[in-house]
């Protein structure tokens, strides 16, 4: 009996530490001028409830590499004025450089903005690509 008690611990010892790999099972890219209080909110809310632990807060680029490779996956929330803030485009090219790394998935949003217009960069997307 002992010695089925000693193989099961090194399986769940394991597993723990496979699990506390990642602080973050989403994180979450956004601007907050825009969508901060409404759509990112109820979204927040809702991954919470479904026993998620997601990130959204405002931390520095140099922090945010940190949180990104201790999340599992990661929701970019386009909107219209996310082009506008180089900070989400850093963060954002964060999160491709470690899902080409890891393989870890993006799952983009499009928040009243069409997904041609980021796509192709027109809009308010030209406009801050102009700048």
């Amino acid at each position: 009996m002992a010695s089925q008690s000693s193989k099961s611990a090194p399986s769940s010892a394991s597993s723990s530490i496979s699990i506390s790999k990642y602080d973050y099972d989403v994180f979450l890219s956004y601007c907050r001028e825009d969508v901060g209080k409404s759509f990112a909110d109820h979204l927040y809310a809702a991954l919470v409830k479904k026993g998620l632990h997601p990130f959204r807060e405002d931390i520095s680029v140099s922090e945010s590499s940190m949180v990104i490779e201790k999340s599992k996956v990661f929701i970019v929330i386009f909107s219209r004025y996310y082009a506008y803030f180089t900070y989400l485009w850093s963060e954002l090219v964060e999160i491709i450089m470690h899902r080409e790394a890891t393989g870890k998935p993006i799952i983009p949003v499009f928040y009243h903005v069409d997904p041609s217009v980021v796509r192709k960069q027109i809009g308010s997307y030209g406009e801050a690509f102009a700048e």
